[in-house]
Parts: C-alpha cells; sequence; structure tokens
C-alpha cells in the first residue's frame, strides 16, 4: 500500500512538473550571412579605428563577437566549410571540384526537421553549378551587372531576397552571401557613408588585374591607402545590406524570432605580406573573419568570446535552434552553451588547422593558443607568437627555444590533417564548363582550376625542424636531379622565391631555392643555366645543404656556369639548392615599367657527373 501511495506521489509530482515547465514557442529562424573577403581588423567591433559596419557593431553589441578563424583563405573551400561543418581536407571541395553529394549541409540537415530553405549568393562559386544548392529548395545566383561586368552589390542581392521573403514559411533558413568587398573595389560611398570625393571618383575602382602579386614589389603607400579606402567603402556598402536585409525581415515580423549569423568566407591582404588579394597564403590578413551572433532572448548581449572556427557555426546553430546533431561527427564545436549563458568560450589548447591547396600555392598552418606555425610553397617555414606586435614577423624558428615548439606544433598538425584525410569523403572530379571559366575568371580564381595532381595527399610526415628541411608532403620519390623553372613538371621541386609569369624559365627573387634528387657521386657537378636580361653583369651565389658551391659573374645574354659540389649532403635526403643575388634588380630603376624586385633568370638548374 506504501508502495502505491509513493507511486501515485512521484506521478503527480510529474504531472505538476509538467504543468508547470512553460510551453515551447515557435522554432525560430536562421539566416546566415556571408560577406566575401571580409577580413576581420577591418570592424570597429575589432578594434578597427573606422567604424565601417555600425550594423555589425550594434548586432555584435546585442549578441556575441567571437574571434573568427577560417580553415583556408579561398571561397569556395571556406563556404563549403561553412555550410557543412567538415574541414576541406574532408569535404573535398578545394580546387573547383562541386561539393560531394555525400556531404550533409546545413540546408539539408534543417529542411529534415520542417525548415523552409532559400539561398541567394552574388557570388558564381557559391551556386548549383559547385553542388551548393544541396538541400535549398532554392537557390538564386546574382550574376554580374551587364554594364562591365561588375559584381553586384547588396542591394542587387536584397532585390532578390525581397522578392521572395513574403513566401517562406516558417521555420526557415535563408543563407545570404554578398560580395561587396571582393575586388573590384568600387564602393558608391565612403566607409562612413559620406561622398566618396573626387579623389577616389578619379581613382575609379581597383581591378582584379591592380591586385596582381607579380605585377609590384611594393606599392607605394598614396595607392595602397587608395585601395584601403574603396575596399572599407565595399565594407560599409555590405554593411548597409545587412541593415536593409535585418529591416526587411522587421517588417515581415520575422526578427524577434530569428537567430542571426554574421561570418566571412576569408580576409584580404594589404601587403601585410608582401601581397594583396587572396588565396596565396595562411597568415592572419586572411584567416581572421568575423563571426558574430544575434539572438533576441536567447543569446545574452556583449559576450566576446575567444578564438573559433567557422567550421563551429553548423554544430552551434543546431544547438542553438535544439536540432538534433545526427550523422558521423564533425568538425567543429558546438559553442551552444557558452551563447546560452554568455560564458567566454576559450580553449587555449585546440589547434586550428588551415590548408591551402591550389596549382599555385600549397599551405597549412596551425595555430595554437599564442603560437602558431605556417607551412607552404613557395617556401615557408615559421612560428610566431600572435601576442607579439607586430603579428606575424618575427619567426621564432630562428631561436632554439622555438625550433623545439615548432617541432612539437609540426607534429600535431601532421596528426590533425592525417585524421582528417582518412574521413574525407570521396572528391568529385571538376569539369570546366565554359560558364564555371567565366565565374572563375571574374573572381581570379583561374589558376585554382588547372588540373595538375593536388600537392597535398592523404598522408604527411611532420615538417623537418632544419630551416631548409622538407614541409612534410613533398614526394622524394618524384625528385629530378635536373630542374627546369619554366617546366610545369619541375613546378613541385621549386620552393621559395620563384616568379611564375615568365617563359621558358623564371626569375627567381633575390634568393630563391629548389630541391633536387640526390646524387651518390662522390664529386659531382652543379650546372646553372640562364640568361641575363641586365645591360650589365650579375653576380649569383648558390650553395647545396648550407654549404658555399657557386659564385659567378654573369655576363648579359644566355650563360652556363659549372662548379664541383665540394662536400655533397648526404645521398640520402633530397637537397636543397640556395640561390642568391646579392644586389637585386628592379627594372624600374632602368626606366621600365616593372617594380618587382628580381634576382636571376634560370632555364635549368642540374647536379650530376
Amino acid at each position: 500500500m506504501a508502495g502505491n501511495r509513493r507511486a501515485w506521489l512521484l506521478l503527480a509530482l510529474g504531472v505538476l512538473a509538467c504543468a508547470c515547465r512553460p510551453a515551447s514557442g515557435p522554432r525560430r529562424n536562421l539566416v546566415l550571412v556571408v560577406i566575401d573577403t571580409l577580413r576581420q581588423d577591418h570592424l570597429a567591433t575589432y578594434g578597427y579605428r573606422r567604424d565601417t559596419a555600425p550594423v555589425l557593431r550594434r548586432l555584435a553589441a546585442e549578441g556575441a563577437a567571437l574571434d573568427g578563424l577560417s580553415p583556408t583563405s579561398w571561397t569556395q573551400p571556406a563556404t563549403a566549410s561553412i555550410l557543412t561543418g567538415l574541414h576541406p581536407v574532408r569535404h573535398q571541395s578545394i580546387r573547383a571540384e562541386p561539393l560531394p553529394p555525400q556531404a550533409d549541409t546545413l540546408a539539408e540537415r534543417l529542411r529534415r526537421h520542417g525548415y523552409s530553405t532559400l539561398g541567394v549568393s552574388a557570388n558564381g562559386l557559391v551556386t548549383s553549378s559547385f553542388g551548393f544548392d544541396q538541400g535549398f529548395e532554392e537557390l538564386v545566383y546574382v550574376p554580374p551587372l551587364p554594364e562591365g561586368l561588375r559584381l553586384p552589390d547588396a542591394s542587387h542581392v536584397n532585390e532578390a531576397v525581397a522578392s521572395r521573403l513574403a513566401s517562406l514559411r516558417e521555420p526557415f533558413f535563408l543563407y545570404v552571401h554578398y560580395v561587396d568587398p571582393h575586388a573590384p573595389y568600387a564602393p558608391s560611398r565612403s566607409w562612413n557613408a559620406a561622398p566618396l570625393g573626387d579623389h577616389l571618383e578619379r581613382r575609379g575602382p581597383v581591378e582584379m588585374a591592380d591586385l596582381d602579386p607579380g605585377k609590384y614589389a611594393h606599392r607605394p603607400d598614396a595607392v595602397l591607402r587608395d585601395v584601403i579606402d574603396l575596399y572599407d567603402g565595399d565594407v560599409r556598402q555590405a554593411d548597409d545590406g545587412v541593415g536593409g536585409l535585418l529591416e526587411a525581415l522587421g517588417k515581415q515580423g520575422f526578427r524577434g524570432r530569428t537567430l542571426t549569423v554574421v561570418t566571412s568566407d576569408h580576409g584580404e591582404e594589404f601587403q601585410d605580406h608582401g601581397r594583396m588579394s587572396h588565396g596565396q597564403s595562411l597568415y592572419d590578413e586572411v584567416l581572421r573573419v568575423p563571426l558574430i551572433l544575434n539572438a533576441p532572448g536567447l543569446i545574452p548581449p556583449g559576450a566576446q568570446h575567444a578564438t573559433a572556427s567557422v567550421l563551429d557555426i553548423v554544430p552551434t546553430v543546431l544547438s542553438l535552434l535544439d536540432v538534433p546533431l545526427e550523422g558521423p561527427a564533425l568538425d567543429g564545436v558546438d559553442l551552444g552553451s557558452w551563447l546560452r549563458t554568455g560564458r567566454r568560450y576559450e580553449d587555449p589548447d585546440r589547434l586550428f588547422l588551415s590548408h591551402l591547396d591550389t596549382a599555385d600555392t600549397t599551405g597549412l598552418a596551425a595555430t595554437v593558443g599564442r603560437y602558431k606555425l605556417v607551412l607552404g610553397r613557395p617556401y615557408r617555414k615559421q612560428l610566431f607568437d600572435l601576442d607579439a606586435r607586430p603579428r606575424e614577423r618575427k619567426n621564432l624558428l630562428e631561436d632554439a627555444d622555438g625550433a623545439a615548439r615548432g617541432a612539437s606544433l609540426a607534429a600535431r598538425l601532421a596528426g590533425t590533417y592525417n585524421a582528417l584525410a582518412a574521413r574525407a569523403l570521396p572528391r568529385v572530379t571538376a569539369v570546366l564548363t565554359e560558364e564555371k571559366g567565366a565565374v572563375l575568371a571574374a573572381l581570379g580564381y583561374v589558376g585554382s582550376f588547372r588540373p595538375e595532381a593536388r600537392s597535398l595527399h592523404a598522408s604527411i610526415r611532420p615538417a623537418a625542424p632544419a630551416e631548409d628541411g622538407l614541409l612534410g608532403w613533398e614526394d622524394v620519390t618524384t625528385l629530378s636531379t635536373c630542374v627546369r623553372p619554366g617546366d610545369p613538371a619541375s613546378s613541385g621541386q621549386l620552393l621559395e622565391g620563384w616568379h611564375s609569369i615568365e617563359l621558358n624559365g623564371r626569375w627567381t627573387w633575390p634568393t630563391a631555392s629548389a630541391l633536387l634528387a640526390p646524387v651518390a657521386q662522390p664529386r659531382p657537378t652543379l650546372t646553372v643555366a640562364g640568361i641575363n636580361h641586365e645591360p650589365r653583369p650579375v653576380r649569383f651565389r648558390v650553395a647545396i645543404g648550407g654549404r658555399p658551391v657557386l659564385d659567378h659573374v654573369a655576363p648579359s645574354g644566355s650563360f652556363t656556369a659549372t662548379a664541383a659540389v665540394p662536400a655533397p649532403p648526404p645521398a640520402s635526403a633530397p637537397w636543397v639548392v640556395r640561390i642568391e643575388r646579392p644586389e637585386a634588380f628592379v627594372p624600374a630603376r632602368l626606366g621600365i615599367a616593372d617594380d618587382r624586385v628580381l634576382g636571376v633568370f634560370l632555364t635549368s638548374l642540374c647536379v650530376g657527373q
């Protein structure tokens, strides 16, 4: 009898608890905005001196801002990661290949749980042609404008959204991709919404060709200021677009029950490390992006979080929307509990892997807390303290303590990469149609499609600690004892400091290096052939494995120089050959319209008998 009374009491308490629990309201909508090419440090929310984006600043103040980090530095693989929660090494949409159908996108996940889905993109890479329509009831592409094929601004994107907004059924997922900060930089107003001014009006748009990394060694400060002013104007233009979008949502009554996320696929380089544009390196100016989440009544206002990845967007928004996370594990972290409570998210031991594999550039980077290891072609092996000022300038690998830390990070980097690659989705073969070619050309990504085999394979080794050691992914079984810099077959052996825009050879930087297969002969011969295009003799030096081999003065015209390698490095490992020119050649100083700082023009570099 007592047992029955206890059972009735528990049942009554359960009923009472259910009666007291507030009924769950309508499910929240999701609006995910990607502002293409928006570097984080050009927003006041992240400390910029100009308030280029007051709408984003208010969204962050009323919600949460995270120190966003992209896993790569160009649009297609980055956006694929944003929409799948998978690292590029896993989703395999890396060199203009379509997103594999096995990738479970955010749109597919939400649609299975009753969400209507709409996407509007002004970037031709984020379209059905590249597999991004998976899960969207409609993915609208807003093409370039007929007049001069300019990229559409945010107002054109908003027009496409507005014509479909009234028909959206709640709950809905709306994806919007603006391209205003992407070159060409052509804002209608300044960063503060004032007129551009006569000077910038006369200057006109900055085209993709103006950002050509081989065109200038260093742009004049005045030109760089104009570029940044125009870029900041485009940031304001995109921010105005976000404001217009939020206003339209408010008029439909959606705003109060919508989770809004704003981020970017990658940043932009303004000669921070000698380059312009993006997709060429893995420095922070192209990896650090905004990551802002706003949900009235759900995310407490004003939280500033530490570093998080755009890979975290999918698991986090599913958590905040109370949608179950199904299927294989994602590569991001669910930040929902931190965002709901306002607790600061920070994981100083988390490794953020950045990846780049195009026909022109290969790189990997690992960021853990304040330290970042950068490996890449053209040859880079650098360790930075991100808390130092200026950031990413002093290479700590030059110090004994830094070398030890770098070796530890290199091991973690290789382990993380290999674990991701072991779970990669099947790669879809890319087919370059005329339409896709036009899209890639308009965005400056033609080189990313070239069909050469990828440089990064399914397994890599930790980078060797020596200054000229291997990066860890070189295929040493295919190395030749002869490098011909103008031959694409030799591109995998060129390490640092080579200009790729010349025919039948390549200019070096004042210092350049290449990788050669070792030879077993006791006194092999080094042979260097090239062309001196200058009206005066050129002196250059060559070292192998850090040991001087050749000091030569080449006359104008074609030349060939030979020297015995007196103390060759071991035949068990590849040889690093370094070319150095003591006095750089700047064509502009001779009246030639070329500002590059050049070294020697080489046609071949060989070792043998």
